[in-house]
Parts: structure tokens; C-alpha cells; sequence
């Protein structure tokens, strides 16, 4: 019985996908898609792969602003300052062992100083001179205006990119994906001792380029090949200490093989 049940089930997945896979069926299922895909104001959504971050940029629709350089996506997030979520841990579980070591974190991309707010319940900051937060013009200013309302001394914003070579650790936290800086430039070419990457899109057949929709904007997405990037810390002199997994994230480029995503994290180290 369970057997037959099985065979049932695998040949109706079968004609289920043979009928989805149909010339006019998915010319149907593809306009559908993009229709959703350019509508959407609440759903994270990816379409298209591209050679390159630029030509992504160049054919993402232009019914919303490109990027986080404007007041919509600088406004984001605050609903996740000072919450916890499962990808946070592998992170804590690091910095926890070498942040007392730390006068100066570069945060890339850490928008309105969310890590900050979210570890610092949970780490002791005392000892830190600074947690600079680097990001586009728009976010810069909204986190700026907030330091100054708050009367905040630590947390700093910057869109100044060379501040990286001066700090003791440098952060990325589902950053990197929409920079088309080199790795290792971005992160002060080797000069921090300590590097902590977290939900970096790695892609199972390597490296492509494709178009996010985060609700107020489309943003060219970059998906990484994972040992190229170890690779470039290796030859900065890092070594890997550590590599997770964060299998929360999702990315998932509708109509296009060889696309599978894994969002990973790494902590590479300066003896």
C-alpha cells in the first residue's frame, strides 16, 4: 500500500511539473511572476540572472527607486533594533570572545546601527571607543539625525569607506550582497585583525548577479562564490577560523537553473 501510494504521488509530482514546464503554460507562469515581482511592496523577491552587478542595475525596473540611497529603505528595519534572530547567534558566539580586544568596529552596510543596538544587550561596549556604522548618503543621514536625538557617543555613521583600514574588527551583515567593492578593499585591505561576515549569498554553481525587490526599491543583488572568497582573506594573511550556515535566508531566482543560494557566515582572524 505504502508503496503504490509513493509511485502515485511521485507520478503525479511528474505531470505536475511536466504540465508547469509546457512552452505556454510557463510563458504564462513567467508574466505572472514578473507582474507580482514589480508590484510587490512586502515580499522579498528575486528575478533575472546577469553578468555582472552593473548590468543587473541596468535592467531593473524603473517603477522604484534603485538601491537604499533614499528616504524609503533609510527609514527600514527599526522594528529589528535591539530583536534577536537565529542568524545573530553564530555572530554573538564570536564576538564574545574577542570584543573585549576591540576599540573600533566597522559595521559595512549596518544601516541605522542595528547590530549595534542588538548586541550591546547581550556584550559588554564599555570598552569601546567606537561602532561606525558605513552606508549610503540617506541611511548616513537618518542615523546621524538619530545619534544626535539620542545624545549617543559610540555609534557613529560614515560614508566614508577608507575608515575600514583603522578599525579592530570589521562586520558585514547581509551587506556584501549589493556592493561590487572587492572584499578585500572593502575590508581595509587586511588591516583589521578580525573579519566577521554573516548572511553572505553564496551560490551552489558559483558566482551570478540578479535583481531584488525589498518592497521600496530594486537592488542589483550579488551572489558570491564561496571559496573565491575565502580565497581573498587567505591572501590578506587570515585565516578562517570559522564557517556557519544561516538557513533562515532564502533566496530563490524563479525560472533560472543554476541558481540554488546558501547564506553562510565566516570569521576569519590576523595572528
Amino acid at each position: 500500500m505504502a508503496v503504490q501510494a509513493c509511485k502515485r504521488r511521485l507520478l503525479s509530482y511528474i505531470v505536475i511539473q511536466t504540465i508547469k514546464n509546457l512552452p505556454g503554460v510557463r510563458l504564462v507562469r513567467t508574466w505572472r511572476y514578473r507582474r507580482l515581482f514589480l508590484n510587490a511592496t512586502d515580499k522579498n523577491l528575486f528575478m533575472g540572472v546577469y553578468p555582472s552587478l552593473a548590468a543587473a542595475a541596468a535592467a531593473a525596473p524603473t517603477s522604484k527607486p534603485q538601491g537604499y540611497d533614499h528616504s524609503g529603505a533609510a527609514a527600514m528595519y527599526d522594528e529589528r533594533h535591539g530583536q534577536l534572530f537565529d542568524t545573530d547567534y553564530p555572530v554573538l558566539f564570536w564576538l564574545q570572545r574577542f570584543i573585549h580586544d576591540v576599540k573600533t568596529v566597522f559595521d559595512f552596510g549596518g544601516h541605522r546601527g542595528i547590530a549595534y543596538f542588538t548586541y550591546k544587550q547581550h556584550l559588554s561596549f564599555e570598552h569601546l571607543k567606537a561602532w561606525i556604522v558605513y552606508d549610503v548618503p540617506a541611511v548616513v543621514a537618518a542615523g546621524k539625525a538619530m545619534v544626535e536625538k539620542k545624545n549617543l557617543n559610540q555609534l557613529r555613521f560614515s560614508d566614508d569607506a577608507h575608515l575600514a583600514g583603522a578599525a579592530d574588527l570589521f562586520f558585514a551583515s547581509g551587506s556584501l550582497q549589493y556592493v561590487d567593492t572587492p572584499l578585500e578593499i572593502a575590508a581595509g585591505n587586511g588591516t583589521p585583525r578580525h573579519v566577521v561576515i554573516n548572511m553572505l549569498p553564496v551560490g551552489r554553481d558559483g558566482e551570478f548577479f540578479t535583481v531584488q525587490n525589498i518592497g521600496t526599491a530594486f537592488c542589483p543583488y550579488h551572489i558570491y562564490d564561496e571559496q573565491k572568497v575565502v580565497q581573498a582573506f587567505t591572501k590578506l594573511g587570515y585565516r578562517l577560523v570559522d564557517r556557519w550556515q544561516n538557513p533562515g535566508k532564502i533566496c530563490h531566482v524563479p525560472f533560472e537553473p543554476k541558481t540554488a543560494v546558501d547564506y553562510v557566515g565566516f570569521y576569519f582572524c590576523r595572528d
